[in-house]
């Protein structure tokens, strides 16, 4: 670890540096320091970095870093260089930054699985509650709205899962983030406002735009695409004089461990590769440059902030404020827990849990890690064979410590009780990942399956490259050492699928769901295989079970509809073509359904206005110009029809079907007949990466 002394040296080079240069006068400063000395609220703009290591800023020392921005904002900012995540997965973690609690307190412990509690109060409604703008922007799935970190928002731009390929990687690139929080920004600037801007690029797999490419790493490269895009937002708030009554904040969500233990990303284990991040706090007037070596984590940024800008707290908060820090006092030496869920609940191996005191840190599992990592800065050098006392204390140390907080559980993202009785009815159960008491001694060490754990990630991209026939071998050869995990039968399902042996994916689907029968998308990808096998009433169990799990996941609605249309029950497939559309406009394939359902139903007017839509989004879509030339051809605009028909022989020449659309039009009186779904269906697997 960089000391002190040296990071302070590097701050103080680029300081000169900075001062070299000829930056010229802020814009606006005096404005905005006379709305302060008017009383006007202070705003808050909080920038979140997903997987991005602490140590890989130039600020840190990194010497392959391009971080210009975050550099010199390092420059004007307290600098937390012991800060940590309490879980290495975005969602819990930003769950903890929003209410200040750990994950045993507000109950999520991994991605995708339950929602904030309602009784657990955001920082968000504490500023909402104050008179504040509040609006967010964040570029992963697991962010989404359903699962309830943005409560207390005005406006939260999320992301909507794949309606067609049932993917949890959808997600939005950096470049977009800025541009929404921007145009967000110069709306609401004369309000004080808190913004949220969420950027994800620095997840694996690492793919920098152009640019940004000429990285010996490319996460170095995608770090430095990031740092750009707040770049852009600091500079709109010195150029729209807000920049002296901002207060800032940058932190990660958590690390990456870049194969530092064998892991290669994150969430599986729980060293501090992927447990320290990044955090900075900015806020001229009030905080003064300071590096701060003080151990912090995630939850302190909620009461620091209600304490630098004189707002009432959430509520009850695990955290503490780090304002005595920042001024320069020395804090009270504190705990630091972290835990790793993730390999109990998804793979039924061991479950991690650290417990930090001082210069020793604890990895509780069947086999506990012990480090003393101000001597043992890599957690290298297990001393728990030669401290089995401190072990023991420390465990004993960490079970009070979470006796004393309280203990919740996420909430069903669908509280009705339907989904049990859905379940049930399809002979499975919800998921269970135990308690904290519930520990069993004989699961397998997480730090021993990280080969397969590496191998999930492998195959999964594998499969999304539409490699199947090359992963199936190393998926089978993860079945052989982890039996027990049902995300690897999920992934093997996955990849038969793909290899179109529909009944094999179907019994590895069925394995995944074994005591987790709750799981939207291994249900939705079972539901998939009996819609290939045509056994269409299994499918619509399995949809409307997803349903009443999650009635926002939008790719059971596009099946569910399908097959209801099918049937020719066209107003409940209308309703579920409707809520697609509702969930996510920008897909073009849920507008051409719900076109071609309107159109079905001999409402082409309203289905013409769903295809102008969907064409708006991607001009070239085979299925959207025969459905609006049919549409056309119905409401007898013969001559608009016959001109698209023209065209689209033009686009696509040698397609049959367009041809005989073309020569009905041509010839008459033949009717023009809408898309079958068969057809529908076919071509929306022949679609693949339309604009979102």
């Amino acid at each position: 670890m960089p000391s002190k002394a040296s990071l302070q040296a590097l701050l103080l080079s680029l300081l000169i540096a900075a001062c070299t240069s000829d930056s010229g006068d802020l814009p606006g400063s005096q404005e905005s320091g006379d709305r302060q000395a008017k009383g006007a609220q202070t705003n808050f703009l909080l920038i979140t970095l997903d997987t991005t290591r602490a140590d890989r800023m130039g600020y840190a020392g990194y010497s392959k870093a391009r971080t210009p921005h975050m550099d010199a904002l390092a420059l004007e900012s307290a600098v937390f260089a012991n800060a940590r995540t309490h879980v290495p997965l975005t969602l819990p973690s930003h769950a903890s930054l929003m209410s200040g609690l750990l994950p045993t307190s507000h109950g999520i412990h991994v991605n995708m699985q339950g929602a904030l509690p309602e009784d657990v109060p955001t920082l968000a409604q504490s500023f909402k509650s104050s008179g504040y703008m509040t609006g967010a922007s964040v570029a992963a799935w697991v962010l989404a709205e359903r699962y309830g970190v943005s409560r207390g928002f005005d406006t939260y731009n999320d992301v909507n899962e794949d309606l067609e390929h049932v993917t949890d990687h959808a997600e939005r690139p950096g470049g977009e983030i800025t541009d929404e929080t921007l145009a967000w920004l110069n709306e609401n600037k004369e309000s004080p406002f808190f913004y949220w801007a969420h950027y994800f690029d620095p997840h694996d797999p690492y793919t920098p735009p152009a640019g940004y490419q000429d990285f010996e790493d490319p996460y170095d490269g995608e770090i430095a695409f990031v740092d750009h895009q707040v770049g852009r937002l600091l500079t709109w708030l010195e150029e729209n004089g807000k920049e002296e009554n901002t207060l800032v904040v940058i932190v990660g969500d958590h690390g990456e461990d870049l194969d530092q233990h064998g892991e290669g990303t994150h969430g599986l284990l729980i060293y501090d590769g992927t447990l320290r991040v990044p955090l900075l706090v900015k806020m001229p007037g009030k905080i003064e440059h300071r590096i701060i070596d003080d151990k912090v984590g995630l939850i302190d940024i909620p009461p620091t902030v209600c304490e630098l800008l004189d707002l009432s707290g959430p509520g009850e908060m695990d955290g503490r404020s780090m304002v005595p820090a920042i001024n320069g006092e020395t804090m009270a030496e504190a705990p630091f827990f972290a835990e790793g869920e993730y390999s109990r609940r998804s793979f039924n191996w061991a479950r991690l849990r650290s417990f930090t005191m001082g210069d020793w840190k604890l990895i509780d599992s069947p086999s506990p890690e012990l480090f003393n990592i101000a001597e043992d800065y890599g957690e290298t050098n297990n001393l728990a064979a030669q401290e089995p006392e401190r072990v023991a204390q420390m465990r004993e140390a960490m079970l009070s410590y979470l006796s004393s907080k309280t203990v919740r559980d996420a909430v069903a993202l669908n509280a009705s009780g339907d989904a049990d009785a859905a379940l049930a009815a399809l002979g499975y159960v919800a998921g269970d990942g135990g308690t904290i008491e519930d520990d069993p001694m004989d699961l397998k060490e997480p730090r021993d399956m990280v080969n397969v754990f590496k191998g999930m990630i492998r195959a999964d991209w594998m499969l999304k490259r539409k490699e199947a026939t090359e992963a199936l071998p190393l998926i089978q050869w993860m079945v052989e050492q982890s039996p027990e995990s049902n995300e690897i039968y999920g992934l093997h399902g996955n990849c038969y699928f793909q290899l179109e042996q529909f009944e094999r994916a179907r019994v590895n689907y069925e394995r995944a769901l074994e005591g987790k029968g709750d799981n939207p998308h291994h249900l939705t990808r079972l539901g998939n295989c009996y819609k290939k096998q045509r056994k269409y009433d299994k499918a619509e169990e399995c949809y409307r079970a997803v349903l009443a799990i999650d009635p926002l996941f939008g790719a059971a609605h596009s099946r569910l509809g399908w097959i209801l249309a099918t049937r020719r029950e066209w107003s409940e497939a209308l309703d579920h073509f409707t809520r697609c559309v509702e969930l996510d406009p920008n897909s073009v394939n849920a507008r051409c359904n719900l076109a071609n359902a309107l159109c079905a139903m001999g409402m082409p007017k309203e289905g013409l206005k769903e295809l102008d839509a969907g064409l708006s989004l991607n001009p070239t879509s085979r299925p959207l110009i025969r459905t609006k030339i049919s549409a056309l051809h119905s409401v007898r605009r013969e001559e608009e029809a016959l001109a698209l028909a023209k065209r689209a022989l033009e686009l696509f020449p040698g397609d049959k079907e367009l041809q005989a659309i073309h020569d009905g039009i041509v010839n008459g009186p033949t009717p023009i007949k809408i898309n079958s779904l068969d057809e529908i269906e076919q071509h929306q697997q022949q679609i693949q990466g339309n604009p979102r």
